[in-house]
């Protein structure tokens, strides 16, 4: 599918990378990474399997602002400020398994279909096309841009999108760019829903209740769905109460994909929580 060379393009229309080359995988330490992103107009991972949870976290701070704060060296009391923002490029074979869903509304997900063996071409084929035509995209980004600053003011974003500013941008620029983002990111929700065994679970669980609602506390809903689960492991399952309460909130914009609606109100001195499959 030529995601790496793919990758390396769309990242050198304004920050060129070496030919050949895209970017390696996440650093030992995330001092690594902010060092990666303030060298890069434009951050680019390849072959990213797999995220943890401070991966996912440094991902969502980088599109939307981070700041570094450390102490001057051979000082004591003084302090170094960095602010930077940033876009970036992750290449995988599939969704990196700890996406989270804060970091899902932060992702462009573009799906390259496998190239059939007769049009494969090598690298330096690739490359020479490449640079007869990167002038033209980057005059398009640049046309484009120019197109969104233009509009701004009048933009909207009318299904209120959580990344807001992106979304307004996109619909300056053409509706039907906005309207492709927010249907990019509910599929991107719904497939990740449906490969978490958590959501599986409660899914099937609300389609055996009457109605498919559900009201109780979070411990009679973690005791009524567990119930479900097969696997005699399931060490993905909530152990108490509070773990599942949340493991939910953690997963409102999942949830929500899949047509499940939660509210809570408080009753006798007990948080209830009411499910809803639509």
């Amino acid at each position: 599918s030529a995601k790496s060379t793919t990758g390396r393009f769309v990242a050198g229309l304004v920050d060129p990378k070496p030919p050949g080359t895209l970017g390696g995988a996440f650093g030992k330490k995330r001092s690594d990474d902010e060092t990666k992103a303030l060298k890069s107009y434009v951050v680019a991972w390849d072959n990213v399997a797999t995220l943890s949870d401070e991966g996912a976290d440094f991902l969502s701070r980088l599109v939307t602002g981070d700041l570094i704060e450390r102490r001057m060296l051979y000082s004591d009391a003084e302090v170094v400020t960095i602010q930077y923002r940033r876009t970036g490029v992750v290449t995988g074979v599939t969704v990196p398994r700890g996406l989270k869903p804060d970091t899902l509304a932060r992702f462009v997900m573009v799906s390259l279909p496998r190239l059939p063996e007769a049009e494969r071409a090598t690298e330096a084929e690739m490359e020479e096309q490449w640079q007869r035509v990167q002038p033209r995209a980057l005059a398009g980004v640049y046309d484009l841009a120019v197109q969104m600053l233009a509009g701004l003011h009048r933009a909207k974003n009318p299904k209120g999108l959580r990344m807001a500013d992106y979304a307004q941008a996109l619909w300056a620029i053409d509706p039907a760019l906005y309207r492709a983002y927010a249907d990019n990111l509910r599929t991107a929700r719904a497939d990740m829903a449906a490969e978490d065994p958590f959501l599986v679970t409660l899914v099937e669980w609300l389609r055996t209740c009457e109605g498919q609602t559900w009201e109780g506390t979070p411990e009679e809903a973690r005791q009524e769905a567990g119930s479900l689960v097969s696997d005699p492991r399931r060490q993905w399952w909530p152990r108490n109460a509070k773990s599942f309460s949340d493991q939910v909130t953690w997963r409102v914009e999942l949830l929500r994909a899949v047509g499940v609606t939660v509210s809570e109100r408080r009753s006798n001195g007990k948080n209830l929580k009411r499910f809803t499959l639509e």
